[in-house]
């Protein structure tokens, strides 16, 4: 194998197949010679390589290898010869003899690994282009991920270790298959990028209405600080990234508005979280929850025309959020939109909201503030701090009437 970085491995009997099947088509690693006129006859083909895979099991230790070098080298030939060969080595495979039986799943697991071993070379080769590679499960993650070094060189972690669920996708019928044979996103490790791609490609392929389990917990997952992935790899990162921003548009209508923007915030994903803000600040009867959470985005990305959207939700008293921040505290803190709006107009003058009043407010790394930390206790606060919010944008802007 030409890839330092692939481990050793074994194919169960299905893949092994699998992949000889594709390796009969690729005549630029595989030698290739011209048929002699009994060669032309299949029967005559598969009646020599039979008598080759009965020979497994001769009494002649020299007589064994020759057959095995014999079926190997038929193999490898490709065309009609080498699927004489394969076919003879499956029936092999059910011979009367044990020795014969053995013999056949060794050859044709070496076949099938020389040929994998060929497919992850090709994967890796940066001048075969991608469509130049047939592997199974590389079309959809080539359209998640891209096709740089650094998406293949992940793609050929993911095919070494996960072979079988990769096949598996290329299979009618296969969403159940395919949910339970992943990984729960709850146990996996922050840093297991191999893990997290085929839990996000998996779960792309498969049918919404049939996986919401499944992507309730990735969702979890990604949004929550301390789970999902956080990989150290640069590069391995990146292409995840990559992956995690199509993931979330792929299916916009599986969780929640609010849910994708806080994800694509947290991967770095701004171009996917500027589209979601300004579709929800673009339609003022959006969920409270998704207008909270794209002004806070929408504040941090500074996009453009921000300022007329904060001003046009000041009268939206609907309510996103109830906080209690103490459990023995009987009074519970509301955010609402106009809130959040008051919030970050004070901030785009330079006024540190706490100085209207919002004596709640807690930091936040990825949104400035806590959204939950931006409401009052009741309506009499709420409406001294937006007077006196109002009062210290006008002194700030004269002539300004938010």
């Amino acid at each position: 194998m030409a890839s330092a970085t692939t481990p050793p491995r074994s194919l169960s009997a299905p893949a092994v197949l699998a992949v000889l099947a594709g390796c009969l088509s690729l005549p630029t690693t595989w030698a290739q010679t011209g048929p002699t006129a009994a060669e032309n006859d299949p029967a005559i083909r598969l009646h020599e390589m039979r008598d080759w895979v009965d020979a497994l099991s001769d009494e002649s230790f020299h007589r064994r290898q020759a057959a095995a070098y014999k079926l190997r080298e038929g193999a490898l030939l490709g065309g009609a010869r080498g699927e004489a060969a394969l076919a003879a080595l499956r029936l092999g495979r059910q011979n009367s003899s044990l020795e014969t039986r053995i013999a056949s799943e060794r050859i044709l697991q070496s076949l099938a690994l020389s040929a994998f071993d060929d497919q992850i070379d090709q994967l890796l080769n940066p001048h075969v282009p991608p469509e130049g590679i047939a592997m199974a499960g590389w079309k959809p993650f080539s359209e998640m991920a891209g096709s740089d070094l650094a998406a293949r060189s992940l793609f050929s972690r993911i095919a070494v270790q996960h072979d079988r669920i990769l096949r598996t996708m290329q299979s009618p019928a296969t969403d159940a298959a395919l949910r339970n044979a992943l990984p729960d996103p709850y146990t996996l490790g922050n840093d297991d990028a191999v893990s997290w791609a085929l839990v996000l490609l998996t779960d792309s392929q498969c049918d919404p209405l049939q996986s919401t389990h499944a992507f309730s917990k990735i969702t979890v997952s990604l949004s929550n600080s301390t789970m999902g992935p956080n990989l150290r790899d640069a590069n391995d990162a990146a292409v995840v990234r990559r992956m995690i921003s199509h993931w979330i548009g792929n299916h916009p209508q599986r969780g929640t508005t609010a849910q994708r923007i806080l994800i694509a915030m947290r991967y770095s994903c701004e171009q996917r979280a500027a589209q979601l803000c300004d579709q929800v600040l673009a339609d003022p009867h959006a969920l409270p929850t998704s207008q909270v959470t794209a002004m806070l985005a929408a504040s941090v990305l500074r996009r453009p025309h921000l300022r007329p959207q904060l001003i046009a939700r000041l009268s939206d008293d609907r309510t996103a959020h109830v906080w209690q921040l103490i459990a023995s505290r009987q009074t519970k803190i509301r955010t609402q939109v106009r809130d959040v709006a008051l919030a970050l107009l004070l901030r785009l003058h330079d006024t540190d909201p706490r100085a209207a009043g919002f004596d709640e407010l807690q930091a936040d790394p990825l949104l400035i503030y806590r959204d939950h930390s931006l409401g009052f206790a009741n309506d009499a606060a709420r409406a001294a701090a937006h007077a006196k919010g109002l009062t210290l944008i006008r002194q700030d802007e004269p002539g300004s009437n938010p």
